[in-house]
């Protein structure tokens, strides 16, 4: 199992299950992310790609719209891994 897959299994678990065929809606959130990130490193779209990205490929994966847009929207936890030595 990749590691893109494992990601995907809480949600699905969490009973949004309108994925059929898993391998190939991995593939398909993968090229989400690729290409929204080619479009924004060449200008094509603004600050928000990163959230848009996010929102598509939760999208995918089965959650409504407006569920997935206000987890986009939230910040990212602290990880301490930019702290300083």
């Amino acid at each position: 199992m990749t590691g893109v897959q494992t990601c995907a299994l809480p949600i699905l678990k969490a009973g949004h299950r309108t994925v059929n065929d898993l391998e190939a809606t991995v593939l398909a959130a993968a090229g989400t992310v690729l290409s929204i990130l080619t479009a924004r490193l060449r200008g094509e779209m603004d600050e928000h790609a990163p959230e848009r990205a996010a929102t598509v490929v939760m999208r995918l994966l089965g959650l409504p719209p407006e569920e997935a847009a206000e987890i986009a929207r939230r910040s990212l936890p602290d990880l301490g891994l930019l702290k300083a030595c």
